[in-house]
């Protein structure tokens, strides 16, 4: 599991300065590669993350 959690972390950090556009791309492409329950853990984390900074 920690290797999932290390790949997360890192994928996370390659979102951060896509446009939404290219972090759509990366989601699907992440999905072909991983699955979609790993793509969509990764978008729903993201997602969770880029609203905590705005609401700080």
């Amino acid at each position: 599991m920690a290797g999932a959690d290390e790949r997360m972390q890192k994928l996370l950090k390659e979102l951060k300065p896509l446009t939404d556009y290219e972090r759509h791309q990366r989601i699907v492409a992440l999905a072909d590669q991983y699955g979609s329950g790993f793509a969509w853990a990764v978008k729903a984390e993201f997602e969770k993350r880029q609203k905590q900074r705005a609401e700080r």
